[in-house]
Protein backbone atom coordinates (compact mmCIF):
# COMPACT_ATOMS: atom_id res chain seq x y z
CA UNK A 1 0.00 0.00 0.00
CA UNK A 2 1.31 3.48 -0.90
CA UNK A 3 0.30 6.38 1.34
CA UNK A 4 -1.19 9.21 -0.74
CA UNK A 5 -3.01 12.49 -0.47
CA UNK A 6 -6.30 11.73 -2.21
CA UNK A 7 -8.59 13.88 -4.31
CA UNK A 8 -11.31 11.22 -4.35
CA UNK A 9 -13.97 10.36 -1.76
CA UNK A 10 -13.39 7.49 0.66
CA UNK A 11 -10.97 5.33 -1.31
CA UNK A 12 -10.48 2.32 0.96
CA UNK A 13 -9.20 -1.25 0.79
CA UNK A 14 -7.15 -0.18 -2.19
CA UNK A 15 -5.26 -2.37 -4.67
CA UNK A 16 -2.26 -1.17 -6.68
CA UNK A 17 -1.10 -2.12 -10.15
CA UNK A 18 1.89 -1.22 -12.30
CA UNK A 19 1.16 -0.52 -15.96
CA UNK A 20 3.82 -0.20 -18.68
CA UNK A 21 2.76 1.79 -21.75
CA UNK A 22 4.76 0.00 -24.43
CA UNK A 23 3.38 2.38 -27.07
CA UNK A 24 2.75 6.12 -26.73
CA UNK A 25 -0.78 7.43 -27.03
CA UNK A 26 -4.04 7.86 -25.17
CA UNK A 27 -5.15 5.09 -22.79
CA UNK A 28 -8.35 4.37 -20.92
CA UNK A 29 -8.41 2.57 -17.58
CA UNK A 30 -11.69 1.32 -16.17
CA UNK A 31 -13.44 -1.05 -13.79
CA UNK A 32 -16.70 -0.92 -15.75
CA UNK A 33 -18.69 -4.09 -16.28
CA UNK A 34 -20.64 -5.04 -19.39
CA UNK A 35 -23.49 -2.81 -18.18
CA UNK A 36 -24.30 -0.35 -15.41
CA UNK A 37 -25.90 -2.96 -13.15
CA UNK A 38 -22.82 -5.21 -13.18
CA UNK A 39 -20.24 -2.44 -12.74
CA UNK A 40 -18.65 -2.43 -9.26
CA UNK A 41 -18.67 0.70 -7.12
CA UNK A 42 -15.03 1.80 -7.24
CA UNK A 43 -12.70 4.77 -7.43
CA UNK A 44 -9.39 4.86 -9.27
CA UNK A 45 -6.37 7.07 -9.70
CA UNK A 46 -3.30 6.91 -11.94
CA UNK A 47 0.20 8.21 -11.12
CA UNK A 48 3.44 8.58 -13.03
CA UNK A 49 6.26 6.22 -12.11
CA UNK A 50 6.42 2.98 -10.15
CA UNK A 51 8.09 4.17 -6.93
CA UNK A 52 6.36 4.18 -3.55
CA UNK A 53 5.31 6.29 -1.83
CA UNK A 54 3.51 8.46 -4.39
CA UNK A 55 2.00 11.92 -3.94
CA UNK A 56 -0.69 13.96 -5.60
CA UNK A 57 1.84 15.81 -7.76
CA UNK A 58 2.38 12.58 -9.70
CA UNK A 59 -1.33 12.05 -10.24
CA UNK A 60 -2.25 12.16 -13.93
CA UNK A 61 -5.95 11.30 -13.73
CA UNK A 62 -8.66 10.03 -11.37
CA UNK A 63 -12.33 9.10 -11.45
CA UNK A 64 -15.16 8.03 -9.20
CA UNK A 65 -18.16 7.16 -11.39
CA UNK A 66 -17.50 6.70 -15.11
CA UNK A 67 -19.02 8.96 -17.76
CA UNK A 68 -20.31 6.28 -20.13
CA UNK A 69 -23.78 4.85 -19.48
CA UNK A 70 -22.61 1.23 -19.26
CA UNK A 71 -20.13 2.09 -16.51
CA UNK A 72 -22.66 2.90 -13.79
CA UNK A 73 -20.83 3.27 -10.45
CA UNK A 74 -17.67 1.81 -11.96
CA UNK A 75 -14.70 4.07 -12.66
CA UNK A 76 -13.28 5.13 -16.01
CA UNK A 77 -10.47 7.57 -16.67
CA UNK A 78 -8.07 8.34 -19.50
CA UNK A 79 -4.57 9.72 -19.82
CA UNK A 80 -1.86 10.32 -22.45
CA UNK A 81 1.12 8.03 -21.91
CA UNK A 82 4.72 8.10 -23.06
CA UNK A 83 6.03 4.97 -24.74
CA UNK A 84 7.94 2.81 -22.26
CA UNK A 85 6.73 4.79 -19.23
CA UNK A 86 5.46 3.08 -16.07
CA UNK A 87 2.30 4.20 -14.29
CA UNK A 88 0.82 3.18 -10.95
CA UNK A 89 -2.92 2.51 -10.91
CA UNK A 90 -4.79 2.56 -7.61
CA UNK A 91 -8.25 1.01 -7.34
CA UNK A 92 -10.31 1.39 -4.19
CA UNK A 93 -13.78 0.69 -2.89
CA UNK A 94 -16.15 3.24 -1.43
CA UNK A 95 -17.60 3.41 2.07
CA UNK A 96 -15.41 0.61 3.39
CA UNK A 97 -16.15 -1.86 0.60
CA UNK A 98 -13.46 -3.90 -1.10
CA UNK A 99 -12.92 -3.21 -4.81
CA UNK A 100 -14.06 -5.94 -7.14
CA UNK A 101 -14.47 -6.56 -10.84
CA UNK A 102 -11.94 -6.39 -13.66
CA UNK A 103 -9.42 -3.64 -14.31
CA UNK A 104 -9.04 -2.96 -18.04
CA UNK A 105 -6.41 -0.74 -19.66
CA UNK A 106 -6.42 -0.22 -23.40
CA UNK A 107 -5.41 2.14 -26.17
CA UNK A 108 -8.16 4.68 -26.86
CA UNK A 109 -9.30 5.95 -30.24
CA UNK A 110 -8.69 9.69 -30.41
CA UNK A 111 -9.16 10.73 -34.03
CA UNK A 112 -9.07 14.48 -33.61
CA UNK A 113 -6.70 14.21 -31.52
CA UNK A 114 -7.40 16.15 -28.33
CA UNK A 115 -6.47 13.67 -25.56
CA UNK A 116 -10.13 12.75 -25.04
CA UNK A 117 -11.28 9.29 -26.21
CA UNK A 118 -13.80 9.44 -29.01
CA UNK A 119 -16.34 7.42 -26.99
CA UNK A 120 -16.17 9.79 -24.01
CA UNK A 121 -16.34 12.86 -26.23
CA UNK A 122 -19.43 11.59 -28.00
CA UNK A 123 -21.10 10.59 -24.72
CA UNK A 124 -20.72 14.09 -23.28
CA UNK A 125 -21.37 15.97 -26.54
CA UNK A 126 -23.72 18.94 -26.44
CA UNK A 127 -26.19 19.26 -29.34
CA UNK A 128 -24.70 22.63 -30.32
CA UNK A 129 -21.12 21.32 -30.57
CA UNK A 130 -20.40 20.21 -34.17
CA UNK A 131 -17.00 18.73 -33.29
CA UNK A 132 -18.24 15.68 -31.40
CA UNK A 133 -21.49 14.66 -33.12
CA UNK A 134 -21.88 11.03 -34.19
CA UNK A 135 -24.98 11.07 -36.36
CA UNK A 136 -24.38 7.63 -37.88
CA UNK A 137 -23.71 5.96 -34.52
CA UNK A 138 -20.36 4.36 -35.40
CA UNK A 139 -18.58 5.71 -32.27
CA UNK A 140 -16.43 8.05 -34.37
CA UNK A 141 -17.01 11.84 -34.46
CA UNK A 142 -18.58 12.90 -37.74
CA UNK A 143 -15.74 15.25 -38.61
CA UNK A 144 -13.32 12.32 -38.48
CA UNK A 145 -15.56 10.18 -40.70
CA UNK A 146 -15.55 13.00 -43.24
CA UNK A 147 -11.82 13.67 -42.94
CA UNK A 148 -10.78 10.04 -43.52
CA UNK A 149 -13.29 9.39 -46.30
CA UNK A 150 -15.57 7.05 -44.35
CA UNK A 151 -18.44 9.46 -45.00
CA UNK A 152 -19.08 11.85 -47.88
CA UNK A 153 -19.94 15.49 -47.32
CA UNK A 154 -20.83 16.66 -50.80
CA UNK A 155 -22.44 19.92 -49.63
CA UNK A 156 -19.56 20.66 -47.22
CA UNK A 157 -21.73 21.38 -44.18
CA UNK A 158 -19.78 19.09 -41.80
CA UNK A 159 -22.65 16.57 -41.63
CA UNK A 160 -22.16 13.14 -43.26
CA UNK A 161 -24.41 12.81 -46.26
CA UNK A 162 -25.92 9.55 -44.96
CA UNK A 163 -27.36 11.55 -42.05
CA UNK A 164 -29.21 14.08 -44.22
CA UNK A 165 -30.60 12.28 -47.28
CA UNK A 166 -32.45 14.63 -49.59
CA UNK A 167 -30.92 17.86 -48.28
CA UNK A 168 -28.93 18.74 -51.39
CA UNK A 169 -28.11 22.33 -50.42
CA UNK A 170 -27.29 21.56 -46.79
CA UNK A 171 -29.64 24.13 -45.28
CA UNK A 172 -31.09 21.74 -42.69
CA UNK A 173 -34.40 21.08 -44.43
CA UNK A 174 -35.68 19.10 -47.40
CA UNK A 175 -37.78 21.45 -49.52
CA UNK A 176 -38.58 22.55 -53.08
CA UNK A 177 -35.02 23.62 -54.02
CA UNK A 178 -33.87 20.15 -53.01
CA UNK A 179 -36.66 18.61 -55.08
CA UNK A 180 -35.31 20.32 -58.19
CA UNK A 181 -31.89 18.75 -57.55
CA UNK A 182 -33.52 15.40 -56.87
CA UNK A 183 -35.33 15.46 -60.24
CA UNK A 184 -32.06 16.29 -61.99
CA UNK A 185 -30.57 13.15 -60.44
CA UNK A 186 -33.30 10.73 -61.55
CA UNK A 187 -31.47 8.00 -63.46
CA UNK A 188 -32.93 4.60 -62.69
CA UNK A 189 -33.69 1.95 -62.03
CA UNK A 190 -30.62 0.14 -63.26
CA UNK A 191 -32.34 -3.25 -63.51
CA UNK A 192 -30.25 -5.26 -61.07
CA UNK A 193 -29.27 -3.11 -58.10
CA UNK A 194 -26.92 -2.35 -56.57
CA UNK A 195 -25.65 -0.57 -59.66
CA UNK A 196 -21.89 -0.74 -60.06
CA UNK A 197 -20.79 1.80 -61.06
CA UNK A 198 -23.58 4.13 -59.97
CA UNK A 199 -25.84 5.33 -62.77
CA UNK A 200 -25.49 8.97 -61.74
CA UNK A 201 -22.32 10.78 -62.80
CA UNK A 202 -22.66 13.67 -60.35
CA UNK A 203 -21.47 12.50 -56.90
CA UNK A 204 -23.89 14.96 -55.28
CA UNK A 205 -26.70 12.66 -56.42
CA UNK A 206 -25.73 10.24 -53.67
CA UNK A 207 -27.72 12.51 -51.34
CA UNK A 208 -30.84 11.50 -53.29
CA UNK A 209 -29.99 7.79 -53.34
CA UNK A 210 -32.12 6.79 -50.35
CA UNK A 211 -31.76 3.10 -51.12
CA UNK A 212 -27.96 3.29 -51.42
CA UNK A 213 -28.23 1.11 -54.52
CA UNK A 214 -26.43 3.27 -57.07
CA UNK A 215 -29.42 4.87 -58.80
CA UNK A 216 -32.00 7.55 -58.08
CA UNK A 217 -35.42 6.21 -59.04
CA UNK A 218 -39.06 6.12 -57.94
CA UNK A 219 -38.18 4.07 -54.87
CA UNK A 220 -35.93 6.92 -53.76
CA UNK A 221 -38.75 9.38 -54.46
CA UNK A 222 -40.70 7.64 -51.69
CA UNK A 223 -37.84 8.33 -49.29
CA UNK A 224 -37.70 11.93 -50.44
CA UNK A 225 -41.42 12.36 -49.73
CA UNK A 226 -40.95 11.06 -46.17
CA UNK A 227 -38.15 13.54 -45.44
CA UNK A 228 -39.77 16.49 -47.21
CA UNK A 229 -40.30 19.32 -44.72
CA UNK A 230 -41.55 22.09 -47.01
CA UNK A 231 -40.17 25.55 -47.70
Amino acid sequence: DCPIELHLPAMQNDVWFDFIAFDPGLYTVETCGPDAESSPDTTLSVYEGSDCPVDHERQVTCNDDGLLDYCGLGSRAFFPADGGAIYKIRVGGEDGSEPSGTLTVRHAEDCQPNNVPDADEIASCRPDNPNCQDCNGNDVPDECDIADGTSDDINANAVPDECEPGDFNGDGKVDLPDFADFVDCLTGPCGNPPCEPALYSDPACRIGDFGYDGDVDLNDFGGFQVTFTGP
